[in-house]
């Protein structure tokens, strides 16, 4: 009598593996954006002639904003005809004073014959 199985194939049968079955020890960095600094800058011109250049550095896009209404608060107390050019925004690296510190640079010339 003979018997008939359902399953014709018995045994063990090798699998293949890739070479790297074992797991990373260490899992792999997480990605930042960085340690960056933005710069924004403007220019206040009175009676046509730069008189002052605002710079500010800030880890925040609000340093554009900040930069801009100290450059207008400076030119309200000059007097005069004042205006301020359209602040400019640079994407910088690591820079040491990011902490919303704005420079002014006063032009002596200006205003002087």
């Amino acid at each position: 009598m003979s018997t008939l199985s359902r399953f014709p194939y018995t045994g063990t049968f090798d699998i293949p593996r890739p070479s790297g079955t074992v797991p990373p020890a260490k899992n792999p960095p997480v990605k930042t954006h960085g340690d960056y600094c933005f710069r924004a800058q403007t220019e206040l011109y009175h009676d046509g002639e730069e008189a002052a250049t605002f710079t500010g550095y800030d880890k925040d896009f609000s340093i554009v904003e900040n930069v801009l209404n100290v450059c207008k608060k400076f030119g309200e107390k000059r007097g005069g005809e004042t205006s301020c050019s359209e602040p400019r925004l640079f994407f910088m690296g690591s820079y040491p004073d990011c902490n919303g510190k704005i420079d002014v640079e006063v032009n002596l010339m200006s205003g002087k014959d």
